[in-house]
């Protein structure tokens, strides 16, 4: 009776993480085909990005840790910001920073999302 029921666990967990990852693949899917035209996503996407998007695009351009290209900042979660830098440095527009940044986003939520099912299938076996 026990192996029946550790296979049936098993079976739930391989399950667990094929829903992840499709879910994760689908999201992928999603961004690439979104219409992420920049007046669409100030509507559509949180305030607080279009402030990392303008310290990146200043970043990567030489100008400085800064949103008005005057006034020094520091108010940003560092690690994010230096992601968005390097894709503003790789992006050759705005529009173009807002695409790599939604594939990016994407991204980091699919691993997240296959790093939660590994780290529960091992505190579930």
């Amino acid at each position: 009776m026990e192996s029946r029921s550790a296979s049936f666990a098993e079976r739930l967990q391989s399950r667990c993480m094929v829903a992840v990852v499709l879910v994760g693949v689908a999201r992928l899917a999603l961004a690439a085909g979104a219409d992420l035209e920049p007046v669409a996503l100030v509507f559509d996407g949180p305030d607080d990005a279009y402030y990392y998007f303008q310290i990146a695009w200043n970043l990567s351009r030489g100008l400085g840790s800064t949103f008005d290209g005057v006034h020094p900042t520091s108010g940003y979660q560092p690690l994010w910001c230096v992601l968005l830098t390097v894709l503003a440095r790789l992006s050759p527009s705005r529009e173009a920073l807002l695409h790599a940044a939604a594939w990016a986003a994407a991204a980091l939520h699919v691993g997240a999302g296959v790093g939660l099912a590994e780290t529960s299938r091992r505190f579930l076996a």
